[in-house]
């Protein structure tokens, strides 16, 4: 994603002053702040949880309402290796209904590859400009 030499969790401590200015839906605030619930914005309102926010990673937890369904933990989270940082997406949790269709699950991955591509090319950028 990014070379530097500081750390992740550094480099984390600011994007997590801009959020809505990196992350690729709309609907997050400038912090996110574990216990804060929110519409993520993607072809409505898709709700979900900050369960965990720590030096280097956040984590959502889907609420009901959200198209891939309740129940799922997506962690975003910044690692080190040499001089690069890398963003990392582990996302966890039952299935919807839908996503039990290979052609729409297939969809679904593409999206959220594509989704979290864009968070990580954004957070990129913003470290190339010397914003975080």
């Amino acid at each position: 994603m990014a070379k530097t030499t500081e750390a992740a969790h550094e480099m984390f401590a600011r994007a997590n002053t801009m959020m809505n200015r990196l992350f690729p839906l709309k609907g997050v605030p400038k912090t996110i702040r574990a216990g804060d619930q929110y519409c993520l914005q993607a072809g409505g309102c898709n709700p979900v949880k900050v369960t965990e926010v720590g030096m280097r990673h956040f984590t959502y937890l889907s609420l009901p309402g959200h198209a891939e369904g309740p129940g799922k933990h997506i962690t975003f989270t910044l690692e080190k290796n040499g001089y690069t940082i890398y963003l990392v997406v582990d996302a966890r949790g039952p299935k919807a209904a839908w996503q039990r269709f290979p052609l729409l699950n297939d969809g679904n991955y593409l999206f959220a590859k594509g989704m979290w591509a864009a968070f990580a090319f954004n957070m990129a950028k913003a470290a190339e400009a010397g914003v975080i």
